[in-house]
């Protein structure tokens, strides 16, 4: 699922796909592991997130004008729609970035 979303994330230091329970539960501002091969990893921000704080802060005076011209429901729809798109591209910009490879069993 989350490929279809665009949402797939690799290890850079073994190639193997993050589970989604990795991608799902990694604190966006500390580090985590891969579970196939043990490197510590951290989330590289990209351009996206930018992009996404954009649209959200140029979205407030937009929502503000909109909303006493839409019915409560469209408005509220268009919101909801509006976080998930923020969410979405924030999400996308997000890269596993290596900070040190596993320890070698030696």
């Amino acid at each position: 699922m989350l490929s279809q979303l665009g949402l797939k994330k690799t290890c850079p230091a073994c190639a193997v796909d993050l589970p989604g329970r990795e991608i799902a539960t990694a604190n966006t501002g500390g580090h985590f592991n891969c579970p196939h091969c043990g490197s510590r990893l951290r989330w590289a921000i990209g351009p996206g997130l930018l992009i996404s704080l954009g649209l959200a802060l140029v979205s407030i005076p937009v929502a503000m004008h909109v909303s006493t011209h839409w019915p409560l429901p469209a408005f509220l729809a268009g919101l909801a729609g509006l976080i998930t798109a923020c969410a979405w591209l924030a999400l996308r910009a997000m890269n596993p970035a290596l900070v040190r490879p596993a320890e070698t069993q030696g």
